[in-house]
């Protein structure tokens, strides 16, 4: 079984653990979680580095967080980012798209395996006028979009989670309906290290069980180096990786 000892999480307030608080209230988070499911399910303790912070999106992510990574010597690192950016009034998809290639291209180089995962499809469960509602889930698909075909064309694995329903489920988020209470993180961690276990062992791009109805994408012919997770360099993109858009009529404010 494949195992992880040192992991590094990069990204925004959902990585940084808000609204996931432990005894005395200090954050504990899905990506803290992760580690320990990953320490109990391989018998190798996984040790955390978390550099995410509050309101990052991809351009701090890409110019605060990437830098200090490979001091770190991660053999795991993981990235969440996107919900910040589509609440920029001037979001562009292809800006996006350019800086989280980078991102991601820039974690593969460290050679560690490298997970991230797109935005849950929530807007239609946020606080918002309904004049907003469609273009705040069109801004959440294409940026789910463009995380799902950046991960695949460069070997990450991602977590689908705009294909996941539970992760929309109201029980899982904190009043504000944009940052996911304990139940939620739980959610995401269990989901990860089942993608990185399964998907390991499988060795499948998409792979949806139907407890979760999760689909997940893991890169087809990334074997493990002796004593590390990851492996061989960036694949093609997995089409059956992909969402066709769907077409609605969103308009703008």
């Amino acid at each position: 079984m494949l195992s992880w000892s040192n992991y590094v999480a990069l990204g925004d307030s959902l990585t940084a653990g808000r609204d996931d608080h432990g005894p005395g209230g200090a954050r504990i988070g899905w990506a803290r979680r992760l580690a320990e499911i990953l320490g109990t399910r391989t018998a190798v303790p996984c040790a955390l580095t978390n550099l995410a912070a509050d309101g990052a999106d991809v351009t701090a992510v890409l110019g605060r967080q990437l830098p200090s990574v490979a001091r770190f010597g991660p053999d795991l690192v993981s990235v969440t980012v996107g919900m910040n950016d589509i609440r920029d009034p001037d979001f562009s998809q292809d800006r996006f798209g350019e800086e989280f290639g980078r991102l991601v291209g820039g974690l593969i180089l460290t050679g560690a395996t490298v997970l991230t995962c797109t935005l849950p499809d929530i807007a239609m469960i946020l606080p918002l006028p309904a004049g907003l509602v469609g273009l705040a889930r069109q801004r959440m698909r294409q940026a789910s979009d463009t995380i799902r075909e950046q991960a695949a064309a460069r070997g990450a694995l991602c977590l689908d989670a705009w294909s996941m329903p539970a992760a929309a489920d109201p029980e899982l988020f904190d009043p504000d309906r944009i940052h996911p209470n304990t139940g939620g993180h739980r959610l995401l961690a269990t989901a990860c290290a089942d993608l990185l276990l399964a998907g390991a062992v499988l060795g499948r791009r998409c792979f949806r069980p139907a407890l979760l109805r999760v689909a997940w994408c893991w890169p087809e012919g990334r074997a493990a180096r002796p004593g590390r997770a990851g492996g061989s360099p960036p694949v093609r993109p997995d089409p059956g990786c992909r969402r066709p858009a769907r077409a609605r009529p969103w308009s703008r404010p």
